[in-house]
Formats: C-alpha cells, structure tokens, sequence
C-alpha cells in the first residue's frame, strides 16, 4: 500500500509540475492505451496492494493520464529548446514510470501520434535509455532499425542502444542504413570471428567493404583467415571514384595526405594484420594491380617477408609514389640488409618529398646553403613541413644497424 502510495503522489507531483496538456487529437483519433499491458505492469509495482477494481482502474486513469501529458509532443519539442537542466528533470521523471512509460511511447509510435523528428525523438529516446530495461532497449533497437521510419533519432537510438547493452550490437547488424550498420560493426572489431559471425559479416560487406574487411583481419585465423584476405583484395578492388586520387587533403590534424594514399594505408595495415600465410597472401594479391599492388608488396615486407625486397626498393624510387615511398623505406628497415644503407642514406641527404605535418617529425633545421629544403621548420609544438622519406629512411638505417651490431655480438 504504501508503494501504491508514493506512485500516486508522483503522479501527483508531475501533473503539477507540467501542468496539464490539452487533448490536440481529433475525435476520430483513437486514444485506445493497452490498459491491460499497463494493469499488469501496475500490479507488478505494488503486488501487495489490494484494491477496489474501481480503484485500480482510477489509478492506472491517472497514471496514463500523467505518461501522456508528459510524453506530448510540442512539450518534449519545448524541451529540446530549454537548458539541459531542465531536459534532464524531464527525462528523469518519465524514467521512474519505467516499462509503463515504454508501453505508451510505444503506442504513440504504432499508432503514428508521433514520429521520430528532433525534439520528440531525441528526448524519447534519452527516457528509453534512462529505464534501460529489456522492454526499452527492444523499442530502442526497433527504432534504430527504422521499424518506425528513417527519422533524425535513428542513429541516435542506435548508439543509446549500444549504450545500455554493447552485445545489441550484433542485433544492428541487420540494419539496412549503412551508418547504423557501421555502430554495429563498431561493437564487435578486435573480437574473435567464428563462422556464425564470419555469415553476417558477408551478407554485409557490400554495404561497408572497407569496414567488414578490417574485422575479418583483426578477429580471423585459419581459414577463414584467407577468407578475410579474399575480402579484402575485394574491397581493394572495389576502391571509390575519387575525384582526383592523387590530390593532397589535409586531415582534421593538419597532416597532408592524398586521397588514394589515406585509402590504401588503412588496407595495407589489414593485410599486415591478418593471421594467414604469407603464401596465402602472395597468392591472393597476384590480380592486383597499380598502387593497389603496392600495398601488397609493402604489407608483406612489413610482415618480414624477404622476397619482395626488389620490389620495395624499387618503390624508394618511384618519383610518383608520394608517401609509399616512405612507407617502402619503412619497409626496408624490417627486411633490408647492410647493402641497402648507401641508398637508404641518400634518401635521408636528398630526398626532396615535404608534406606537412607534426613539429615532432621535422628533420633538422637545414643550413642556408641548402637550397633544396628551402621551408624552414617552424617553432616547437607548431604544425609545418615534414620530410617523410629522410624520417623514414633515418629510422630503417637504425634498425639494420642494430640487427648487424647484434650479428656482430653474437658471432
């Protein structure tokens, strides 16, 4: 009783706090609430109540009453516009009506008395999270599924989802909008990849190439490993219409990269990565062709593989490579051998490649007499040229001269 109480003196305590909403529903509109849903989740907060049926049905009256004058649209769109303070008092106050609120913003939905747009939305789903119960999370994935249409809250309701349970993820993984589909995938990258997994990651990869690849390199081993390497050549293959390609973009840091080159990093990292052979991969990347090549040949002699070594040298070369001409000069520090240091050197004297980019990265200040690297850097901690080929060319020098000073102390 004295639960039933405190629930009556709630409703009480909102009723005066937002005042009452008028009904702006027309007659014809129906205003049916599943009255029995809502009994029984009544009776579940206060079992040991015992009341008149009359009784119940005028307090269940009044607490859908309250529900509904708090969930009204132009007062939730109010919200939006109001300081988070006082959206905050809202949303808490729904939330403590808990599964009795999901009930009736759920049939606000189904009956179509309000869709998804900002306000209303937004708010809704905020109270959805707050409860966090099995009731508001199905509605929210509901939502984040567009059961309910496309509006400005289905992203929203899919990260809120992920929020309260991150193992919704994998739920996400049906969507057909492709940003909440990339929240989902968002959920499981790093985990092991099984076979059940491995199916929905292939029913998805056209919807996000790049994405499903990356997973399938960080969570696959075996065979379905190579499998993850077949899907990668994939999406290399399937490469966007850039407009221009080769055009230097800065990132939101500053640092300048082309198009093509921040595309072709990021698979050259999966296919270091991958848990499959090297011969899986030598095989697999043989269709390849141009740039895309490139990243096959630099991936295998990041990953140690000796017998790509023309080929990466051969790319220090390439005056129209950009920046995987350091990346081979990386390269050459894991599979390079004392024979490489004259050229290795001669990168770090003359190669003329400026990018701009972190302070940290700049080579020394060069001498007035140095006409070729004509920017001078700029002061610490400030943004401004870097020498990416000399950078790493500097640090594949160290790294075969510690591996001989090794040899050396060991013979």
């Amino acid at each position: 009783m004295t639960r039933l109480i405190t629930i009556c003196l709630l409703a009480v305590f909102f009723i005066a706090t937002w005042g009452c909403v008028p009904n702006t529903q027309s007659p014809d509109q129906s205003q049916e609430t599943p009255t029995g849903t809502i009994n029984a989740l009544v009776e579940e907060t206060v079992p040991d109540a015992v009341l008149p049926e009359s009784s119940q049905d005028a307090h269940i009256d009044e607490l859908i009453g309250t529900i509904k004058a708090m969930l009204d649209r132009n007062r939730l769109d109010i919200l939006w516009r109001l300081p988070e303070s006082e959206r905050d008092r809202a949303v808490a106050g729904l939330a403590q009506h808990g599964d009795v609120a999901v009930v009736e913003i759920e049939r606000q939905l189904v009956d179509g008395e309000a869709d998804l747009d900002y306000g209303w939305g937004h708010n809704v789903v905020r109270v959805l999270e707050a409860i966090n119960s099995k009731h508001s999370r199905t509605l929210l994935r509901r939502i984040a599924l567009g059961e309910f249409g496309e509006g400005n809250n289905v992203l929203w309701a899919a990260r809120r989802l992920i929020a309260c349970d991150r193992s919704e993820g994998l739920n996400l993984l049906t969507a057909t909008n492709p940003e909440v589909l990339d929240i989902g995938l968002g959920t499981i990258w790093g985990q092991p990849i099984d076979e059940n997994l491995m199916v929905l990651l292939r029913n998805n990869f056209d919807m996000s190439p790049g994405r499903v690849a990356s997973i399938m390199a960080e969570g696959t081993s075996g065979e379905l490993a190579k499998e993850a390497v077949e899907f990668i050549v994939k999406a290399m293959n399937a490469a966007p219409d850039f407009q221009n390609f080769d055009a230097i973009v800065p990132d939101r840091h500053g640092i300048e990269t082309t198009q093509g080159e921040r595309y072709y990093q990021g698979y050259r990292n999966m296919l270091v990565s991958v848990r499959a052979e090297d011969t899986v991969i030598h095989y697999l990347t043989a269709t390849l062709q141009g740039r895309a090549k490139d990243v096959a040949i630099l991936a295998l002699a990041q990953r140690g593989d000796k017998s790509v070594r023309d080929e990466v040298v051969r790319l220090t070369q390439d005056a129209e490579a950009g920046l995987f001409r350091a990346w081979a000069a990386s390269a050459l520090g894991e599979i390079g051998t004392q024979d490489d240091l004259p050229l290795l050197r001669t990168l770090v004297d003359n190669d003329h490649l400026v990018r701009m980019g972190s302070a940290s990265l700049l080579p020394p200040r060069p001498s007035r007499s140095d006409q070729s690297s004509p920017l001078p850097p700029p002061p610490p901690g400030a943004r401004g040229p870097t020498y990416p080929v000399r950078e790493a060319a500097k640090d594949a020098i160290r790294m075969i001269e510690a591996r001989a000073n090794k040899g050396e102390s060991t013979e």
